[in-house]
């Protein structure tokens, strides 16, 4: 699998910009009625497959991330298609 990382930078003003990173991949993606539920702590998805993969995951990387965005005066969004 191929993994993309894509970074850019807006200013704002004189003392301000923003940051965007992106992560592209292809994987098999999250359904779609799992999306409100990704950054909990310990959610799992409820696609099989997902499962499958990723056995012995603790399922607490998006929400550790979107705790350290937060915290930063950021967000952290998913896409899945």
């Amino acid at each position: 699998m191929q993994i993309k990382v894509v970074v850019s930078t807006t200013t704002i003003d004189d003392e301000t910009f923003s940051v965007s990173i992106s992560v592209i991949d292809q994987g098999i993606g999250i359904n779609e009625a799992d999306l409100p539920n990704i950054f909990k702590p310990h959610f799992k998805t409820t696609d099989e497959e997902s499962r499958v993969l990723n056995p012995s995951s603790h399922s607490i990387g998006l929400s550790f991330s979107s705790r350290i965005s937060e915290g930063l005066g950021g967000s952290l969004k998913v896409i899945s298609e």
